[in-house]
């Protein structure tokens, strides 16, 4: 008795090749499905997967068919996490909208545009070892520039041309250029430097201006500062 079936046979042991006839099954027939469906056990020279045939239509991917979602897997240690809508990378377990792990080294996201050498590296919390926290870091390359946080206890730095410009303390000092920020009270601004420029000079209209505690500005003939609320006070200068 013949079986209709949907593939064809190259067994030329019968005029009918739509129809199985006795043989050595195995041996001399192949079902071929690559390319038409996606195999699991994996295809050589890999597979590609499209959602649709007409324009506009998508691959969408679920990890179950049930009410309660689980995980859709990338490798194994990258997971999308359905329940959360959260993204990891280098994690299955992600704590975040978008979560970039990685155990030791510096994690690093690089945006560059097409056709180009502009791009933007940003070096975020790096590790030297699990549980150890090194500084933060902000990377400034061709363009553009990113902030980050830091772990508690450790800066933030910022780098450009592989050369630190400047980073905040943990206690919130600021230091310009290759320096640890060293206040001797509250939070201040530390210059490894020998110039400070206010470029624009100011004249306050009089000792009762405008102005907030703490303001300095500069003309031609006096420096002034804002001692108290709207209460400027002056310092002639003169060449010498």
């Amino acid at each position: 008795m013949g079986i209709t079936h949907l593939f064809t046979s190259a067994k030329a042991d019968g005029s009918d090749v739509t129809k199985v006839r006795p043989s050595a099954w195995n041996a001399e027939h192949v079902v071929d499905l690559s390319g038409v469906y996606a195999l699991l056990a994996g295809v050589s020279g890999g597979q590609t997967l499209k959602g649709g045939t007409g324009s506009g239509e998508n691959l969408t991917l679920n990890s179950t068919a049930h009410a309660t979602k689980g995980k859709i897997y990338f490798g194994a240690n990258s997971a999308y996490d359905e329940v959360n809508s959260r993204l990891g990378i280098g994690t299955a377990a992600p704590t975040a909208s978008m979560h970039i792990y990685k155990e030791s080294g510096t994690v690093e996201t690089r945006i560059q545009a097409t056709g180009t050498t502009q791009e933007s590296l940003v070096s975020v919390i790096g590790r030297t070892s699990a549980g150890a926290n090194v500084d933060g870091r902000v990377w400034a390359a061709s363009a553009g520039v990113f902030v980050i946080g830091t772990f508690t206890n450790h800066r933030v730095q910022f780098y450009a041309n592989s050369s630190k410009k400047g980073q905040i303390s943990e206690t919130g000092n600021f230091g310009i250029g290759d320096a640890i920020p060293a206040i001797s009270d509250g939070v201040g601004l530390h210059i490894n430097g020998k110039i400070l420029r206010l470029d624009t000079p100011k004249t306050p209209a009089s000792a009762g201006a405008t102005g907030n505690q703490g303001e300095i500005c500069w003309d031609a003939s006096y420096i002034y500062v804002c001692t108290a609320t709207n209460t400027w006070k002056r310092a002639a200068i003169s060449t010498w």
